[in-house]
């Protein structure tokens, strides 16, 4: 069997900024450089002696191409010689905020381009302020277009300090501010000659750097998480759970505790990618072999021994409305997040946040491309972690059970942590088997109230009738 090839790190990054900035531009000039883009498509944007049209790369649908602008999110996929790249070109208009922030949700790396003639415009600062909403720690401010003030450094300098000035960023040593020109091609992929002030790196090995520091991190995270997917018997009939590792590492030989069983073991044999391995970290697909043959089902969690993850019913999230129909007050929809999921019903608005003139705003209603802060009730218990702090832990969708349409997208922001009789019940019962627990909250998620209450033995019974039996003091036959 083979031995698991080095992993390259992967970075996904989305790009942001008003209209006309340049955003399908510098990703066409980035698929461009790194030899990405396929010889039929070079052809169908080819302009004849000026050159490809570079921004068509990425503007694939019909509708796109006859109005010059970005609707739907396009994914596009490139590599250096260091770093594996999933480059989202996210739309700019407001009516299209939805798209964005799909694209944004997992991304590393924010790119919000400005461009150098205009400055920043009421949609960079919007799109800036829902890369904040989502958690986005890395920013690169890319002033596009540099040729077009013949590179003025003043000029530069002056959009990057408005930048910087605005309120909600607090980004430390997470903004990286890049003079560009993606039509020419001016410190993309090479440093520029024609700003020879500037001390920072290039767009394309500056992402490289960001994408290596993220991989030290995660390889250096202890502990580790594996939402299961799939379980599959070996020929032996050995059960082997799958999954995607989403955080820390893993190796044979540790022990894994199973939620929401609670039951620990040991791992026996490790597969990443299909390939026997030592080792697997954060976005490994793998397999392995437990010393224990386990109740284990999709939906279940391997962590480790001294895990931080606690159930919790009761969330309170920043919630982004994609459908069309409005919210439904007293509906119940489906959260998924990873591999769980559960029925959720929204209790209450918070507020909703102005994306326009960037503010927080009493509302009763979420509509399409909204994005307010609410609170949700589960319909059983489900082993959560603030976005901030987890984002793939953090993360959630909203389905209607009836369309089956998603709705919604969230960012968990708050946990109130389970401690109710219902919570508790599973522990003041360790008789219980998987499958039971598994019964009774399958009950509760249709809407069943059910409760648990513990029988007296026999012993236990026959005393406390005893006692009150009434003595016969009759006496004589």
């Amino acid at each position: 069997m083979q031995t698991a090839k080095p992993k390259t790190a992967l970075l996904r990054v989305t790009t942001a900024g008003s209209v006309d900035d340049g955003k399908s531009t510098l990703i066409g000039r980035l698929l461009y450089e790194s030899q990405a883009i396929l010889d039929d498509q070079l052809k169908s944007i080819e302009r004849g002696h000026k050159g490809p049209d570079l921004s068509l790369v990425t503007d694939g649908l019909k509708s796109e191409r006859e109005q010059g602008i970005t609707i739907d999110v396009a994914y596009k996929y490139f590599a250096s010689s260091r770093t594996k790249f999933i480059l989202a070109d996210a739309p700019g208009h407001l009516q299209y905020t939805r798209n964005m922030v799909t694209a944004a949700s997992t991304a590393d790396v924010g790119i919000v381009l400005v461009d150098a003639r205009h400055g920043l415009t009421e949609q960079t600062r919007r799109h800036a302020y829902i890369l904040h909403l989502l958690g986005v720690t890395e920013i690169i401010l890319a002033i596009n277009k540099v040729d077009l003030i013949e590179y003025n450094r003043q000029r530069i300098d002056a959009i990057a300090t408005e930048f910087k000035a605005l309120p909600w960023l607090d980004l430390a040593e997470g903004l990286h501010v890049v003079p560009i020109s993606a039509l020419v091609g001016d410190n993309v992929t090479t440093l520029s000659p024609h700003m020879p002030w500037y001390q920072g790196e290039a767009l394309a090995p500056l992402l490289d750097s960001i994408a290596e520091r993220k991989e030290s991190r995660s390889s250096n995270q202890s502990g580790f998480e594996l939402p299961l997917q799939h379980i599959v018997r070996s020929r032996s009939g050995e059960r082997i759970p799958l999954g995607t590792l989403s955080s820390g590492s893993l190796r044979p030989g540790d022990s894994v505790r199973v939620l929401p069983s609670g039951t620990s073991s040991r791992v026996t044999a490790l597969w990443r990618n299909g390939n026997v391995a030592t080792l697997a970290t954060a976005g490994d697909t793998v397999a392995l072999t437990l010393a224990d043959q386990l109740d284990l089902e999709r939906g279940y969690l391997l962590v480790h021994e001294g895990h931080d993850r606690h159930p919790a019913r009761h969330i309170k999230a920043h919630l982004v409305w994609f459908d069309d129909q409005s919210w439904q007050p007293g509906k119940q929809y489906l959260l998924r997040t990873g591999t769980q999921k559960a029925g959720a019903l929204v209790t209450g608005i918070d507020h909703r946040f102005d994306l326009a003139n960037i503010k927080q705003v009493k509302s009763d209603q979420l509509r399409a491309n909204d994005i307010g802060t609410v609170d949700l009730e589960l319909t059983k218990d489900l082993y959560l972690k603030p976005f901030a702090t987890d984002h793939r832990a953090g993360a959630f969708i909203l389905v209607d059970k009836e369309s089956f349409r998603t709705v919604a997208a969230g960012m968990i922001t708050e946990l109130k942590l389970s401690s109710d009789a219902t919570t508790r019940q599973t522990d003041d019962f360790p008789s219980l088997t998987t499958l039971q627990i598994e019964v009774l909250n399958s009950l509760r998620e249709q809407g069943w109230e059910v409760t648990l209450t513990r029988r007296p033995k026999l012993r236990e019974h026959l005393q406390s009738a005893s006692a009150t039996e009434t003595p016969d003091v009759s006496g004589g036959l």
